[in-house]
Formats: structure tokens, C-alpha cells, sequence
């Protein structure tokens, strides 16, 4: 049973998207949960109430829908029926923090998720286009930092598709302006013979990738 009520979202950050605060929320809550194996390893953008898919070492998993508007108190008790979570010391994170070139996934995911919260602004200010952000998914094997693959799903609503860039494993150096480089391949990919991936979000959705 999802723990969060409400579907009410709440307004973006100045110049940014709505989801700028839930991942900057969720960041902390990644970045909190890190020494207990915690990894948000799925965040899907395209429901009014988000999902976030949640797992733990040894198999444990959590599935929940998120308020868009939820506190980090409230994100954290959504998770805690699936492993152990800790709430971050504070709501608002440090102005720069380096995980380190040698950080496992949990840590650089982090980072991550509060790159992209604090660039949110990339999606909608590139060239008159608007760009949606669908969904974040890592996938790791051996859970270190260079086994982990994101995948950043967006829509493309002029072109009536969506695209799904696969990151390859990066140092925390490279993850910084990551939403400008995704936004600026979302303007110049072709879908010609790239794979097929369904739908997402009942878009047709096609795989490209971030170098």
C-alpha cells in the first residue's frame, strides 16, 4: 500500500520543472540511505503521483507512489515498510558535495538525481523546444560505481515520441551539466534505426545514447 497521500503537485522551482524539489528531496534520502545499501534505483516522472521503485541488498524491494509535494520525513516513511532508510540530517544539502572518484552507486546516484533537480531549468530552455523528463533508472551488477548504467527516459512532445539516453558509467566530475548535454542530444536525435523500446508514457519510444 503506497504511504503518501495527496496528488496535488506543487509549483516548480523558479525557472525550473515541478520535479526539481521531489528529487532534491529524494537525493537526500538516496544520499542518507547510502551506508545501508539503499539505491532509488527507478524514478518514473509521468504519473501525477511519481513512483518510486526502491531496493536493498539481498533482494528486498519497495514499489510506492510519492505526493509530489512530499517532505523528505514523509518520502522516507513511504519507504521504510521495504529496508532500513535514514533521514537526512537536514532538508537542504550542502551548495557542492563530492561523493568521491571511488564512491559506490548509491552515493554517485545521489549526486545525480541532485545534479538534475538543480538544472531542471535545461528542459524547457533549449532552442524553443520543451522536453519532458519521463523516468531515471540505474542498473548496476557488482553495486560499484563503474558497473552502474542511467537511463534518462524524456519525452519529445513536437515530435510525438520519446527517447530513452543511456549514461554510461561517469566520475562525479562528468555527471555535472549532464541535464544540458541530455536536452542538447534530445534536439538532435534521430530516430532512424535506432532500437525500438515500445511505448513509454504512450509515446514510441526509441534507445539513444549520452557519450
Amino acid at each position: 500500500m503506497d504511504d503518501a497521500g495527496g496528488g496535488e503537485r506543487r509549483k516548480a522551482w523558479a525557472g525550473g520543472e515541478w520535479w526539481a524539489p521531489l528529487l532534491f528531496r529524494l537525493a537526500g534520502v538516496q544520499r542518507a540511505g547510502a551506508a545501508h545499501g539503499l539505491l532509488l534505483h527507478t524514478l518514473d516522472l509521468a504519473g501525477e503521483r511519481p513512483a518510486v521503485v526502491a531496493s536493498w541488498p539481498g533482494g528486498r524491494e519497495r514499489r510506492t507512489r510519492v505526493d509530489p509535494g512530499a517532505g523528505t520525513a514523509a518520502l522516507v516513511e513511504a519507504l521504510r515498510p521495504g529496508g532500513p532508510v535514514a533521514v537526512p540530517p537536514r532538508d537542504a544539502g550542502e551548495p557542492y558535495w563530492d561523493p568521491g572518484a571511488d564512491a559506490p552507486v548509491p552515493l554517485r546516484h545521489a549526486f545525480l538525481l541532485e545534479e538534475l533537480s538543480g538544472s531542471s531549468q535545461a528542459w524547457s530552455a533549449r532552442a524553443g523546444e520543451r522536453f519532458a523528463l519521463l523516468r531515471i533508472e540505474v542498473r548496476t551488477g557488482g553495486g560499484r560505481a563503474g558497473d552502474a548504467v542511467t537511463y534518462l527516459a524524456a519525452e519529445r512532445p513536437v515530435r510525438g515520441d520519446a527517447v530513452v539516453l543511456r549514461v554510461p558509467p561517469a566520475a562525479p566530475a562528468e555527471i555535472v551539466g549532464i541535464a544540458y548535454r541530455a536536452v542538447d542530444r534530445l534536439r538532435w536525435t534521430r530516430t532512424t534505426g535506432l532500437p525500438a523500446l515500445g511505448r513509454i508514457a504512450g509515446r514510441e519510444a526509441f534507445l539513444d545514447f549520452l557519450h
